[in-house]
């Protein structure tokens, strides 16, 4: 395969290769999202996902410039604004178990991860809304970037498909993703 089918299709091999630990994360995610209905077990849900999501920032962080991330990527400060917004000032848990991230392919797949959540997290946000015990301004998390999230995943697309030119930068990518999958889902199905 030449360089150029490599990164054409970076993107779709990493989609095809984390799809089993794409479901099992979501058959975790779901019953803590639906089962979010009141400030306490909302505020659970959001320490947790900062307790995953922060550590993993600060690991794909040195390798930002490398990367050629234009945009600021880390997610957990609107976390901690949600975590405000219904009042919660708790010690969060810091999750020890991340991804170990040697370059910038590890970094790439570890961030499929955290970018590709953002894309259900419109959704999320319109369903956890819907329940008025919540507040209006603890969705700034799963708002993400709001109508620009659509656009957003397709520049990051671009960037994957880019950085990763070869047969190994494409496996390296695909093996960080599912190793950042199922670190999570254990991670989320702690108490």
């Amino acid at each position: 395969m030449s360089t150029c089918e490599v990164s054409a299709v970076c993107a779709a091999r990493v989609k095809e290769a984390t799809r089993q630990s794409h479901d099992t994360a979501e058959e975790i995610m779901m019953p803590l999202i639906t089962g979010a209905t009141t400030p306490h077990r909302y505020a659970h849900l959001l320490q947790k996902l900062y307790g995953f999501y922060h550590p993993l920032e600060q690991a794909i962080a040195p390798f930002a410039t490398e990367l050629q991330l234009s945009y600021p990527f880390q997610k957990s400060q609107l976390l901690l604004q949600d975590l405000q917004a219904l009042g919660s000032n708790e010690t969060v848990t810091l999750s020890e178990q991340l991804p170990q991230l040697q370059n910038k392919y590890d970094a790439l797949g570890a961030l499929y991860v955290l970018e590709g959540a953002a894309l259900g997290g419109r959704v999320i946000a319109r369903m956890l809304s819907a329940n008025k015990d919540l507040p209006a301004t603890a969705f700034s998390f799963f708002e993400g970037r709001g109508k620009e999230t659509g656009p957003h995943w397709t520049h990051f697309v671009q960037l994957m498909n880019e950085q990763a030119q070869t047969e190994d930068a494409v496996a390296q990518v695909c093996a960080a993703a599912i190793h950042t999958f199922d670190l999570h889902t254990e991670w989320m199905k702690t108490p």
